[in-house]
């Protein structure tokens, strides 16, 4: 048995790279990695195993050597496919352990597993929105309405002093009616006018002639 079917019990190895894409196993990695983060107390007795059965040393602890080859097979064995080892080390390492001790503890190792689960979740959660963003149709633009043309508008006609002057302004003409221009006609328009305000007669003889005086005469 040895090495080889080590964090085997706690997580499923992806093969390849064909899951990195696929929304579906994206989800159920992600799903996992972040169950495992929650239940601490699985977590903690699964390092407890595969701890022992790294090759430890006559004091108990495990050659960083072998650490560096432990996290980064359990990155990949949770969906990882990006990770380095130099990523592990700058995150998981760096700063959990002194840099020239060549050994590990137990509880050391426990806490560079937590969080390089951490980094493996949050590769998944980028891979996930990624992947679901470039599956997501794009959103339809509303067909563009053509431009309205803006016709002249229609005149009314307002309150006018004749009714010329009303049908001037409906047709659109700026001449004024011959009867209320106050240009002066002459010609045939002056007789025409003349005839139209000239006073009708009263009578058959012809126009009334002013009365005569009478005056008095003899008696």
């Amino acid at each position: 048995m040895g090495q080889a079917a080590a964090f085997a019990p706690c997580v499923t190895r992806v093969k390849g790279d064909n899951g990195s894409q696929d929304p579906q196993q994206l989800a159920v990695s992600l799903a996992k990695v972040e169950k495992l983060l929650l239940d601490t107390e699985t977590l903690q007795r699964e390092c407890d195993a595969h701890f022992r059965r790294a090759g430890l040393d006559a004091h108990g602890t495990m050659r960083r050597v072998e650490l560096r080859r432990l996290l980064w097979t359990f990155a990949h064995s949770l969906g990882s496919t990006e990770l380095t080892w130099e990523a592990i080390e700058a995150f998981a390492v760096t700063g959990t352990l002194e840099a020239n001790v060549p050994v590990v503890t137990k509880e050391e190792f426990f806490r560079c597993v937590t969080k390089t689960v951490h980094l493996v979740a949050s590769e998944l959660r980028r891979k996930l929105q990624e992947v679901e963003n470039k599956l997501r149709p794009l959103p339809r633009r509303p067909p563009e309405r053509a431009p309205e043309q803006s016709g002249p508008t229609p005149k009314t006609p307002g309150r006018h002093s004749s009714p010329w002057a009303a049908m001037a302004e409906l047709s659109g003409s700026e001449e004024e009616s011959p009867i209320s221009s106050p240009r002066s006609l002459n010609g045939p328009e002056a007789v025409l006018q003349d005839a139209i305000f000239r006073p009708a007669p009263c009578g058959p003889c012809g126009p009334c002639a002013p009365p005569e005086e009478k005056h008095p005469g003899p008696v």
